[in-house]
C-alpha cells in the first residue's frame, strides 16, 4: 500500500492535469483515509478524492488483461465508497494512477468506458504517470462523466524530456 506522501504527490500532479483538462480547479484541503484526500472546489464545496495505483503482477507491470483489472478496482473502490464512514460519499472522485504502463495501452475509449460498472463517483480518471519524471506532469483519460471522456495529452508532449 502506498504511503500518504507518495499518494499526495500523485494527487498534486492529478489536480494540475485535471484543471488543464476541465478548466475547473480543486485545491487540496486535508488528508483522510476514506477517501484518501479532501479537496475544495472554487465554490468552497468539499469533495473526496481517492487515489489508487494500478499495478499488476509481481513486478508491478500490467498483466495480460489490464482492462479487467481496472474494472475490478473500480468495483472494489465503489464497494468501499458505499460503506458507512466514507467522507463525502456522494461527492467523490476516483483517480486510477498508472505508474508503469501508458493509458494509451489500455485503449480506454474502446474497452473501458463502454464497460464501466455501476458506481456513485462524480468522476473517474485514469492518470498516466509513466512520463511524469521526464516531463514533470501526467496525462489523463476521463472515464466518467462522458463529457470528459477522452485523452488529455500532457501540454509538453512534443518537447524533449528533461535530461
Amino acid at each position: 500500500m502506498p504511503d500518504k506522501e507518495s499518494e499526495r504527490e500523485l494527487l498534486d500532479h492529478f489536480l494540475k492535469a485535471r484543471q488543464r483538462a476541465t478548466g475547473r480547479s480543486l485545491t487540496f484541503d486535508d488528508v483522510a483515509e476514506r477517501p484518501d484526500f479532501i479537496c475544495v472546489r472554487r465554490n468552497r464545496v468539499r469533495v473526496g478524492v481517492e487515489v489508487t495505483k494500478v499495478t499488476f503482477g509481481p513486478d508491478g507491470r500490467l498483466g495480460l488483461d489490464p482492462v479487467d483489472e481496472v474494472i475490478r478496482l473500480i468495483e472494489k473502490k465503489e464497494a468501499s465508497r458505499a460503506l458507512d464512514g466514507w467522507l463525502f460519499a456522494d461527492r467523490s472522485i476516483l483517480v486510477l494512477g498508472c505508474p508503469h504502463d501508458s493509458i494509451a495501452d489500455l485503449a480506454p475509449d474502446l474497452l473501458l468506458r463502454p464497460n464501466l460498472p455501476q458506481h456513485g463517483f462524480l468522476e473517474i480518471w485514469l492518470a498516466d504517470f509513466t512520463q511524469e519524471e521526464a516531463f514533470g506532469n501526467v496525462e489523463l483519460f476521463g472515464l466518467y462523466p462522458a463529457k470528459w471522456g477522452r485523452r488529455y495529452v500532457r501540454p509538453n508532449a512534443h518537447v524533449k524530456p528533461y535530461g
